[in-house]
């Protein structure tokens, strides 16, 4: 092989790695995204899950109006990524049961947005 096929051979070489470890960057990256998405969804059923053991309209309130405020972006891309997507429609499946607990508790039916439920029975905050 000739001095010019080495360096051919080298920089094609060079170029599969930094291929390689954009990809691998990638992948870690996406992988980070999964776990914040699993973490914060986890979080969002620890929510539902203890408003729907309490028989108290107040106290389910209050978890309503944490669980309607609490959600962040995973990502500070103008478009949404898949996980904050998966995040949005698992936020809307608890406030949308804890709602549904709501009018168990009360016999009431103030809709499904969370804002009447809120200011009808969470304490207003100081």
């Amino acid at each position: 092989m000739t001095i010019r096929g080495y360096r051919l051979t080298i920089a094609l070489m060079g170029g599969l790695a930094l291929v390689f470890a954009g990809l691998s960057a990638w992948l870690f990256l996406r992988s980070i995204l999964v776990v914040l998405a699993d973490s914060r969804a986890e979080v969002l059923e620890e929510m539902r899950e203890s408003a729907l053991l309490q028989t108290n309209a107040r106290d389910v309130a209050v978890t309503l109006r944490d669980a309607n405020r609490w959600y962040g972006t995973l990502t500070p891309q103008p478009s949404e990524s898949h996980e904050d997507r998966l995040l949005r429609r698992v936020k809307t499946g608890v406030i949308r049961e804890i709602i549904a607990h709501l009018r168990e508790l009360t016999g009431k039916d103030l809709g499904p947005d969370p804002t009447p439920w809120i200011e009808a029975y969470a304490p207003a905050e100081k």
